[in-house]
């Protein structure tokens, strides 16, 4: 007569099943924290080099303004200057169109526009008229420019 140990050959199978079964689940699962997690860090460097791309551009063409605008104050401003700063300003504007989305490009349009005009202008109410363009050609880039960093903010969060 062969006596019960205890612990049957059965119940031994059916321990080793769920403990393998167990051991599995928490591979899928910690596999699938890792993939998510990968997914969320690809998410967010993609908007993190779009956001500094359109900083970078945006400053440049910030930048070529100033010069523009410090430029034109000189006494001994020539149209060559005048007209190569101009160009350069459109340049980089042109550049940022490239990169930016809807709402930032109406101010990209605005600003390209008036360069366009200010260096056709020829008589003085043309030139008149373009100095007054150039004053408020800027001036919803701020709150544009704001409204779109706050946006890659949000599209992180939306990453997560």
């Amino acid at each position: 007569m062969a006596a019960d140990s205890g612990i049957g050959t059965g119940k031994i199978a059916i321990i080793g099943l769920v403990v393998t079964l167990c051991g599995a689940a928490l591979g899928w699962h910690g596999s699938y924290l890792q993939s998510r997690h990968s997914l969320e860090q690809s998410c967010i460097e993609r908007l993190d080099a779009r956001e500094l791309l359109l900083r970078e551009k945006g400053a440049s063409l910030l930048g070529s303004i100033g010069r523009f605008a410090g430029q034109t104050t000189y006494a001994d401003n020539t149209e060559a200057r005048f007209r190569e700063h101009g160009t350069e300003v459109i340049s980089r504007a042109m550049a940022l169109m490239a990169y930016a989305p809807p709402e930032l490009g109406g101010s990209v349009v605005n600003v390209i526009s008036t360069m366009q005009y200010g260096l056709m202008a020829r008589t003085a109410e043309e030139q008149a008229r373009a100095t007054e363009l150039a004053s408020t050609a800027l001036r919803s880039w701020p709150s544009e420019f704001q409204s779109l960093m706050e946006e890659f903010e949000q599209r992180r969060e939306a990453c997560r």
